[in-house]
Order: structure tokens, then sequence, then C-alpha cells
């Protein structure tokens, strides 16, 4: 096909705008569009490379795959190495554990569904999660799997209709997910539900090619600012409350492929410019490199905070580096280079990023070194998100009559009730989830507002077993951070209390304190390292009105509190040991030196109801 500069243009303005969006997304909220863009250009592009082959009976399977891994591959994996090396150094404790998952998807291109069903409570925040970005490469290598046969195999006078109809069905299923089904996670990553914005640019490849050279200059002209300003307009007044992509995602394709026609104009020209087309050119290269980098500065400080001029100035010049070293060596040197040389080529760069994929967790010791018990939960991890049960505390004391219930702060504190119950003699059962307690009442509609949406779906699943111990339970302990967040979960608690029997009592845990910041990624160690000390601010949750008013109705229902203690004073570290492995959990040194300090108050308590 003919070599348009313009659309080097707009590859441009599609990295640029990603580049704002994930630099700070105050600026430029709906910036992701830039992903859109992408996806309608590959459409354009691909479409054309494939009827131009089949028109002059040229297309073949081989070399339309071999040229797609040349373009994609070398680049691609070359990041991957790097992000497994700087992920092994500067990643701690659980966090190393989630990045090998999500890195072995990344090197079969398969992170997006990865990232679509990820409901992982303990793995790192997006914002500093350094492969989040690649579920743009396994959409489009997902895609270019399944558009040749498409293409190849739909008869030319059906296949304007059948695209157009495919698009339409797709969209509208979108819309469902997003809408009623609650699945706008899933739908963000989906290859099926991106298609249609493929099928945008396919739909003006030469199949209509035709019909548009008749187009007047000043049609075309029109057109292209038109385009400018629809992308604009949805760069600047999208945010992350958009539902996307949906129907909302037909804008950003109208834009694009409104620009993609004119091909002349003022527009036209200023795509083409030299500086423009040059960075168009290093597009792909800064797209895989300015994440990763951002990436990894956040996590290695610690905070998600806006970046300072500084880190701003940082990633830029990191990012520019890195991406002209990848386009110039790697990118560009085997786009040009025959298949042996590629395949030769390609051999080492996979075998190093293979011994990264299987030893990371190795590697990241040697540089960490940090022990599991303060990095992340120890104890009952086989009772956490599954329908199975544990026994904790003095085993061999008589059967269990108490039963410990909640969400990732019960996790949290199993080492508290473990210590205690070792002490004085008694054993508990326990079974937990993430976010959301696993009893009846919470609703499904307002955690979608909430976010984790497959954490409550999770929760659900395990509502039989949950019940079916609360149901022979003489005590239950129940511990959740989410009263203040989660409304339903308030009257939930009331239906549980009410249909409590006659012997049975329920203690409700008011727990520790959170963090405004991770301290282990601040800290970067067990042992308080003077030259990091941070300020962090505590976040203590009260004893709700309705709880208080719930507790006096109800001689049965007791509530404890544990933000009642001294070892926060010097939070996060209790005598120069970290005792949190993140900003919202205790470790469980933290939660012995808790059970050290309010044990005896909370075996009064126990003693008084048995």
């Amino acid at each position: 096909m003919v070599y348009r500069k313009d659309i080097q243009g707009l590859r441009a303005l599609a990295v640029i705008f990603v580049f704002i969006f994930h630099l700070d997304p105050a600026w430029l909220p709906g910036g992701y569009i830039g992903v859109d863009i992408f996806f309608v250009l590959s459409g354009f592009l691909m479409g054309s490379i494939i009827f131009e082959a089949l028109n002059t009976d040229s297309f073949s399977f081989i070399r339309f795959y071999t040229a797609r891994l040349k373009r994609i591959a070398p680049a691609y994996y070359f990041m991957l190495l790097c992000t497994a090396f700087a992920g092994a150094v500067i990643l701690l404790g659980k966090d190393i554990s989630s990045f090998k998952r999500e890195l072995m998807h990344s090197v079969i291109f398969n992170s997006n569904y990865c990232y679509a069903k990820m409901n992982s409570y303990f793995g790192m925040e997006l914002r500093q999660n350094p492969l989040v970005h690649t579920w743009t490469i396994a959409v489009e290598m997902k895609f270019y799997l399944l558009l040749p046969t498409l293409l190849l195999f739909t008869k030319r006078k059906y296949l304007l209709n059948m695209l157009s109809i495919i698009a339409m069905v797709l969209l509208l299923y979108s819309v469902y997910e997003i809408q009623f089904s609650n699945h706008k996670t899933e739908a963000y990553y989906s290859l099926l539900l991106r298609i249609p914005e493929f099928f945008a640019g396919i739909l003006i490849s030469p199949i209509l090619s035709p019909r548009l050279r008749t187009l007047s200059k000043e049609t075309k002209n029109i057109m292209g600012f038109g385009g400018v300003i629809i992308l604009i307009l949805c760069a600047l007044f999208f945010n992350d409350k958009t539902d996307f992509p949906g129907i909302f995602a037909l804008l950003p394709c109208v834009g694009t492929v409104l620009i993609l026609i004119s091909d002349y104009g003022f527009v036209h020209s200023m795509l083409a410019r030299k500086p423009i087309v040059y960075i168009g050119a290093l597009s792909y290269s800064v797209y895989l490199w300015h994440w990763p980098i951002m990436a990894f500065i956040r996590y290695y400080s610690g905070d998600n905070a806006p970046f300072s001029v500084v880190e701003i100035i940082t990633v830029i010049l990191l990012t520019l580096g890195a991406s002209f070293i990848s386009y110039t060596f790697i990118e560009n040197f085997f786009r040009k280079r025959s298949t042996k040389v590629f395949i030769y080529g390609m051999f080492p760069f996979t075998c190093l990023l293979l011994v990264f994929l299987i030893y990371v967790p190795q590697f990241n010791q040697y540089f960490s070194n940090i022990p599991k018990e303060y990095s992340g939960p120890v104890i009952g991890l086989k009772s956490h998100n599954k329908s199975y049960v544990e026994t904790f505390g003095d085993t061999l004391s008589k059967t269990s009559s108490i039963l410990l219930i909640g969400n990732s702060h019960a996790l949290s504190l199993k080492p508290y009730f473990n210590y205690l119950g070792l002490k004085e003699h008694f054993s508990f059962r326990t079974i937990t989830t993430n976010s959301y307690v696993a009893i009846n009442g919470i609703d499904g509609k307002e955690v979608m507002l909430n976010g984790r949406y497959g954490d409550f779906t999770d929760s659900q699943k395990l509502l039989p077993v949950t019940q079916k111990e609360i149901e022979k339970s003489k005590i239950i302990i129940l511990v959740t951070s989410s009263l203040d967040i989660v409304p339903s979960l308030i009257p939930a608690i009331k239906d549980l209390a009410s249909n409590l029997k006659i012997d049975q009592h329920l203690i409700l845990i008011g727990t520790f304190p959170t963090l405004d910041k991770n301290p282990l990624q601040v800290n970067r160690g067990v042992l308080k390292n003077k030259n990091r000390e941070q300020n962090y601010k505590l976040k203590y949750r009260f004893l709700n009105n309705e709880i208080s008013q719930l507790i006096q109705e109800h001689s049965n229902v007791h509530y404890f509190d544990l933000g009642k203690s001294n070892i926060y004073k010097n939070a996060p570290f209790y005598n120069d040991t970290l005792m949190y492995y993140d900003a919202k959990h205790l470790n469980a040194f933290g939660a012995t030196v808790l059970a050290k300090d309010t044990g005896e108050r909370f075996m009064r308590l126990l003693d008084s109801i048995k």
C-alpha cells in the first residue's frame, strides 16, 4: 500500500494522548482514547495490506504472520526482558508472585485476559503495575490471528454488510455488558468488544476507497478538521467514569476515520510534518517503554501522588532514550532483516526471558530478601477466597465453637487470634474473602459503584459454606473494613444479628487503622530505613452509630475495638520493625504484637460470653 506520512502523525497524536493521560489523568482525563486510535489504524492498515495481497493473488498466511511478528515481537520482548530484570530488582514481597504470573501472560500475548479476570486484592495497584499496558498488544495480536481468515473466506460483495452487522452487534453487546451485567473491567480489556474499533478502520480501507476518492478536496478538509475536533473533545471530556468502550467508543473511532479519509488539506499537512512523523515512527517503542518507567518510579517511591517536576522530566528523558534505542537497534533492525535473521536473533531474547519467567522470584530474593511474614499474609491462605475451612489456635483443645469470618482484614488478623488461641487454649475455625464479607444482604449494584465486582461474586460463591459454619458456631467473630464504603453491609450485619440463636454471640471487630501509603515500598526493608523516612497518616475506623444501636438492642452482639492500642504510636513501625505489609494490612508480626497488647482485654470479653 502507499505510504502515508499522515498516518504516522495520527500515531504520534495517539501516543501523546496516552502519554499525557498516564503522566497525570487530571491533565487529559480521556487520553486513553489514544489506544482506540491505534486500533482503528491497525484495522485500516491490516485491511489494506490483506486486500492488496488478495487483489494480486499473493496473500500468504505465513508471510502475513511473520511480518506481524517481526514488527511487534522484537521490541516487545526486549521491553519484557528489561522489565523482568527491573521487576526482580525493584518489586517487593507478594508483588513478585503476581508479577511473575502477569509476565507469563504477557509473553504469550494473553495479558488482556489476565487483567480482565484479575481480582487479586493483594496485587500491585494498577498505576504501579509495569505490565498493565501490554493488554493492548495482546488484543492486537489476537485480532491479527482472526483477521486474514475472516477476510479471505468471505465474499467481497458480502464483506461490507457483514463487517457492519458484526460491529453493530458487538457494540450493542458491549453496552449490555457494561450497563446491565456490571462487567466494565472485563469489557475494557475484551478482544471481542474491541473488534468494532478494528472494523472501523477496515471499512475505509480499499473496500470503500473507490467511493472515497470521489470526495472533493473541500469535503476532505472539513472531515479532517471535524475528526481532530472530535478526538480532542473526547480526550478532554471522557474520564474514568465514562462507560467505555460501549457506545462512547464510536466517537474516537469516527474521529480517526474522518482523519484517515481526509488525505488532503491542512490537517493532513500538519500530521505529515517531519517532527510529528518521527514521533509517529517512535510511537510503538514510546508506548512500550513509557508505562513501565512510570510504574517503577511510582512503585519505588511508594506513592501514587502526581509526579513532581523532576520525576516528569526523568520519565520523559528515560522514555525518549529507551524508545530511541528500541526503535533504532531492535524494532527497525529486525523489521528490515530476513526471517532467518529474525528467528536466530530472537532466540537469545526468548531464552533470557524464559529464564527470568521461571526464576524471577529467586532473583528477587537476592535483591530484596524480605521474609514472607513481613511482606504478605502467611496464615490462613487456604481458607481465604476458597470454600475451605481451616482451624487455628490450640487445635488439640475441644472442638471449636468459634468462627472467624470477614474480608482481608480478617485474614490479616488470623495470626492475632492464632496467637491468643495457642496462649489461652482455644481454637477457631475460619473462612475469609477479599473485600466483601460472605454474608447475605450485600447489594451488587452498590458494589459496582465501589469496584472489585469480581471480589463480590467470589464472596457470594462462598455464602453456602459460610452460612453453614455460622449455624454451627456459638461465637462468630466478624472483621470488615468496608462499613464506610458498602452501606448495605450494615443492614446485612443487622440481619445476621437478628437471626442468631439464643445461645449464639456475634463479636464485631473494630479493625486496625490503615495508612496513606505502602510502607514496605517506601521503607524497602523490614527495619526502619532512616534514609527513606516519611510521615504516615493513619485512618482509624470508629464505631458506626447504627452498629452502636445494634449492640444496644441485642445483648448477644458485642464490639471490640482493635484501634485502641498503643502499638500504633509509631506506625507503621513497632520498635523500628515494620508491622504492615501494605497500606491496608498488618503483617504477621504486627498482628502478633497487637495480640500481645490487646489480648488480655479481648479474652475478658470472650470469657464473659463463652
